[in-house]
């Protein structure tokens, strides 16, 4: 079977301004054609061994075989399973927007956009659902901050996924 993301819902419950992230996956229900999982995403800092709460993460997995003659974009089976042993831990070289390409073509119409990279495809080809969500995230703080000119930042999101993102440019309509 072939999985593909169909619900991603992140909370914040903290701050992490720098150290290290980790996340723990916990499978909470698998069934015939889903799979969910929640993550506690955590916090440790350079400065202290603590570690913090940040977040909460529930994802939801569609389970699938492809049908004959449906559309369904071939899994590049060549990066599954490829994940290093240790998580690197150099660090970003350049700021993640700019890494990702998310550009903010008008703040008034909080239109942000993303054109299609071997960075931010997934193994189907299609755009990376953390990509869906992070030009979701980067336009609803745009509109908030151009409306009432404070600062603002997203504390929850909940993306439904509902197909393949497999030709860009996308961009958001706020």
């Amino acid at each position: 079977d072939w999985a593909a993301t169909t619900l991603l819902s992140v909370q914040s419950t903290g701050k992490a301004l720098s150290g290290y992230i980790d996340a723990q996956g916990e499978l909470r229900k698998t069934g015939r054609n889903t799979v969910l999982v929640k993550v506690d995403i955590r916090h440790t800092s350079h400065e202290q061994e603590s570690v913090t709460p940040v977040a909460t993460a529930i994802l939801g997995f569609a389970r699938f075989s492809p049908r004959q003659g449906s559309h369904v974009p071939q899994a590049d089976k060549s990066v599954l399973g490829n994940m290093p042993d240790k998580p690197d831990t150099s660090g970003l070289i350049q700021p993640f927007y700019d890494k990702v390409g998310l550009k903010i073509l008008d703040k008034a119409a909080a239109l942000v956009q993303v054109e299609m990279t071997d960075y931010v495809q997934n193994s189907f080809h299609a755009l990376n659902g953390g990509v869906v969500a992070l030009l979701a995230d980067l336009a609803g703080q745009t509109a908030a901050r151009h409306a009432t000119r404070k600062s603002f930042v997203t504390t929850d999101l909940a993306v439904h996924f509902l197909r393949f993102g497999e030709v860009g440019p996308f961009q958001t309509r706020t």
